[in-house]
């Protein structure tokens, strides 16, 4: 329990930013630094890694956070990217029918563009529900 003046819960926060980037909860107590804001978000985290010796380097991931609560890892798509683009934007049947048919336009090489669409018809079918975090 903390009685500070001013001071909040780390669960209570939903973004902060720190040198001009924005970080937000990619997953669990995880945080990333936003790059795109929308109904799904884009970001990358850098985490401090070893490789067993005594070197130490950044490893870089990139994630899909979508409003919902659910995160997708970008390295989850190399494997099977209609398969897990489809389940992650299910709440969309029509674009996730065209990404699980592999239509023209809807493949690994066009995630920008499927999450923008995404994002512009959630935006669309959900006027004001989301709140937006942007850095001024």
């Amino acid at each position: 329990k903390n009685n500070a003046n001013g001071v909040k819960a780390k669960s209570d926060i939903i973004a902060f930013a720190v040198n001009g980037h924005v970080y937000v909860r990619v997953e669990w107590d995880n945080w990333g630094i936003l790059l795109k804001e929308g109904a799904v978000r884009e970001c990358v985290q850098l985490k401090k890694a070893t490789d067993g010796t005594s070197k130490t380097g950044y490893h870089m991931g990139a994630w899909y956070k979508k409003h919902s609560g659910k995160s997708l890892p970008s390295a989850n798509l190399v494997i099977n990217f209609a398969k897990s683009m489809s389940e992650f934007l299910d709440d969309y049947p029509e674009l996730a029918e065209k990404i699980k048919n592999k239509e023209e336009g809807y493949t690994m090489l066009k995630t920008n563009f499927i999450i923008e669409e995404y994002n512009k018809w959630f935006d669309e079918t959900n006027p004001g529900k989301l709140k937006y975090v942007y850095m001024e």
